[in-house]
């Protein structure tokens, strides 16, 4: 009897020492491992972004550089890691973002920023909604703050209030099926370099990719549809920011739209073309780069300039 349950301590304890101790394993057993259940449904990407700030006369300036970062988001995205090449000053959460600000006292001529990481991603569009949804409710302040108008998505406008009256459907799904194609059929890309809004774009009928995003949010929140801006970078051989839009259903939660017609690629109202890495909702910039110059004797000090430029990669992981 003894025998026995000696035999089974030491069962135990080599079980044990078995699990504990570090194994061997590829980075596609690190991704399904148990604290991750959903990791088997997502694409993995090794991705790098450079932000290069150019100034000049910057002597007694400080350089501010806010970056949203990308965070997990149920169903979309999974982030396994970020680095920076330097340490941020501190990393904040606003508005329902993740913030990571650098502050640079007197910067040389260039100063580049490097951020690197590894993201799992999913498309969450209708299709894929209808299939396997992931709902997670939000409240009645959300509901409000998104079917509400706002700074360049004027829903509560004449022009923006009659059009999305004609377009109202039978349901909700029809609804937005409706908006969909009236933006993507009616408008043309223009890469303007300012946001002209909803109303401007439903005007001049062309804009970039942000227009376009905040027109079809616009006329979603004029029917009383909760719909948002979000923004964040294209996965592809050529990464591009870009804007694109969430609309919210009861049974599915948010799902992504692509309004913007921007390459020959096939688009369907259930179906979205491209994987994205989101950095941020109802934002446009995903970095911010603002210069506080200390001058003695408070003159304006018009020789102090800089500029930003941005460029990102990304390496698909393979099994």
């Amino acid at each position: 009897m003894q025998k026995s349950i000696y035999l089974i301590v030491v069962i135990i304890i080599g079980l044990l020492l078995w699990y504990s101790f570090p194994k061997k394993v590829n980075n596609h057993d690190v991704l399904l491992s148990p604290d991750n259940v959903l990791d088997k449904d997502f694409e993995y990407f090794e991705y790098k972004s450079n932000y290069d700030i150019t100034a000049r006369n910057c002597k007694n300036a400080v350089l501010n550089v806010s970056v949203y970062l990308p965070e997990d988001i149920l169903g979309k995205q999974i982030v396994k890691n970020i680095d920076f090449s330097m340490k941020p000053t501190d990393i904040i959460q606003k508005n329902g973002n993740k913030i990571a600000i650098f502050e640079i006292k007197n910067p040389n001529k260039k100063t580049t920023i490097e951020i690197t990481g590894l993201v799992g991603v999913k498309s969450y569009d209708l299709k894929n909604a209808f299939e396997k949804p992931y709902v997670k409710k939000i409240s009645e302040y959300d509901v409000k703050q998104y079917t509400s108008p706002e700074f360049h998505i004027e829903s509560d406008d004449e022009s923006i209030v009659s059009m999305a009256r004609e377009l109202k459907g039978e349901d909700k799904i029809q609804t937005v099926k409706n908006i969909y194609s009236f933006v993507q059929q009616n408008m043309k890309y223009y890469d303007n370099r300012e946001t002209v809004g909803a109303k401007g774009m439903l005007k001049k009928q062309r804009g970039k990719c942000t227009d376009y995003a905040m027109l079809m949010v616009a006329l979603c929140r004029a029917n009383g549809i909760p719909a948002r801006v979000v923004s964040g970078i294209i996965i592809s051989d050529n990464p591009q920011n870009h804007s694109w839009v969430e609309v919210w259903f009861e049974k599915y939660g948010w799902v992504t739209f692509e309004p913007t017609i921007i390459s020959n690629l096939d688009y369907d109202f259930k179906h979205t073309p491209h994987k994205y890495l989101t950095l941020g909702n109802d934002i446009t910039s995903t970095v911010v780069v603002k210069l506080k110059v200390f001058s003695e004797d408070n003159r304006p000090r018009p020789d102090v300039v800089f500029a930003l430029e941005e460029h990102t990669e990304f390496s698909k992981l393979v099994d």
